[in-house]
């Protein structure tokens, strides 16, 4: 079992219609960690798992949790949890962090609409549904952001572990 493996199997359950709140529940109490130890299949006695319980990265965001999985290898999953009627994003990466680029997003759960644009184009963006299933990347230099059409939830590939020193954000 691997990152990937369990990343899909929680959104196939998610696109599955599973409730939200069955679905955060899933992830914050059974799946917030799981790294399977040991070698050989699933009956071997010497098989054990560890659970770790991953925290909010601001419990005080209104908008709703993140939390960011990290791997062993540097690089982590961060999922973007928000409530439908939720305005995020309105910023564009430099792109000096390798996670922003390009910056690699998959919708998990629900719909969101997305505006997007150049920085030389930002007076006229262009608009995007997406739903569960749809993969997206978002490039350097490109100013976006979102509305939850329902609840949702946003996994983000990263190569590193976020650094809130420096964020590689910047708000348009």
């Amino acid at each position: 079992l691997n990152y990937f493996t369990t990343f899909f199997f929680l959104s196939e359950m998610c696109v599955s219609r599973l409730n939200i709140d069955k679905f955060l529940g899933f992830i914050i109490i059974k799946l917030e960690f799981v790294l399977i130890k040991g070698g050989g299949s699933m009956k071997g006695t010497e098989d054990v798992f560890e659970v770790r319980k991953i925290k909010q990265a601001d419990s005080s965001d209104k908008r709703g949790p993140t939390y960011e999985w990290r791997f062993p290898n540097g690089e982590a999953i961060t999922f973007i949890v928000r409530k439908k009627g939720t305005k995020f994003g309105k910023h564009f990466h430099p792109g000096r962090d390798p996670s922003k680029n390009p910056e690699k997003l998959f919708l998990v759960c629900g719909e969101v609409e997305v505006s997007y644009s150049a920085l030389s184009e930002q007076d006229n963006p262009k608009k995007l549904i997406l739903e569960a299933g749809d993969q997206f990347t978002i490039y350097p230099r490109v100013i976006h952001s979102f509305v939850a059409l329902t609840d949702v939830v946003i996994a983000e590939k990263r190569e590193t572990y976020f650094n809130p020193l420096l964020p590689d954000t910047v708000p348009a």
